[in-house]
């Protein structure tokens, strides 16, 4: 299943290490949604 959200803002934020994307989505019923995530480096 595809998401449709439609994808208004998108922000990358790093932090030693750890880096963190924001996205602010809208969905088809004109909810916004807020999805974080988290990127590592295994060093």
């Amino acid at each position: 299943m595809m998401n449709e959200d439609k994808l208004l803002f998108s922000e990358k934020v790093s932090a030693g290490k750890r880096t963190y994307f924001i996205d602010l989505k809208e969905n088809k019923q004109g909810d916004r949604l807020i999805k974080i995530t988290e990127s590592r480096k295994d060093n």
